[in-house]
């Protein structure tokens, strides 16, 4: 797979991405989970603006075949800009509202992905709809566009549906795409409702 353009453009460094990205070129701002065997950051590349913990009580739901191995219970979220001189959006109140008006922490609980984000298919890294839409509440404006690279199932286009942004994703594996398609044409439908 050629990834140079992303790498250019990001700085991102590694054998291996993101599972999941939300990333704003405009002002080169990034918003993904980390991946165990990724280098995010050049000393002079990426501005990391947070980390955030996403612990699961019944561990990682993406963690199938672990062996001999600690119990991966939480996944890592990286929260960056292209420099410390990059524009970007915290949602600081909105934030702090939807934790009981107390400013909120660095380590967020969730449950893995409801029965019914699986209902047309599964993904092997399928996040919980609900993380991706704090993080998207959490780092961007209403109307703002995201991009996921690396779109999988596509739980970050759900999530922008539903948080009134829009969105483009890619996806090379045509299993995936077919998933993304039903699971974004079924969150149009519910937004067309509404």
């Amino acid at each position: 797979m050629d990834y140079d353009v992303l790498q250019k453009d990001l700085c991102l460094l590694g054998n291996s991405f993101v599972a999941e990205s939300i990333t704003s070129f405009k002002d080169k701002l990034a918003f993904a989970s980390q991946a165990d065997d990724i280098y995010l950051f050049q000393a002079d590349c990426l501005d990391l603006l947070d980390k955030i913990a996403a612990k699961y009580p019944n561990g990682c739901f993406d963690m199938i075949f672990v062996v001999f191995s600690y119990f991966h219970a939480s996944e890592t979220l990286i929260w960056a800009a292209k420099n410390s001189q990059s524009r970007h959006v915290f949602n600081y109140e909105a934030m702090k509202e939807m934790n009981n008006h107390k400013q909120m922490q660095s380590v967020w609980n969730f449950s893995p992905p409801h029965i019914s984000e699986k209902q047309f298919g599964k993904h092997p890294t399928q996040k919980p709809v609900s993380l991706v839409e704090r993080c998207i509440l959490a780092a961007t404006d209403k109307g703002a566009f995201i991009f996921d690279p690396f779109a999988g199932s596509s739980t970050t286009g759900v999530a922008a549906i539903q948080t009134k942004r829009g969105f483009c994703g890619v996806e090379l594996e045509s299993e995936f795409i077919q998933l993304s398609t039903k699971r974004l044409q079924l969150a149009l439908n519910k937004r067309s409702r509404i």
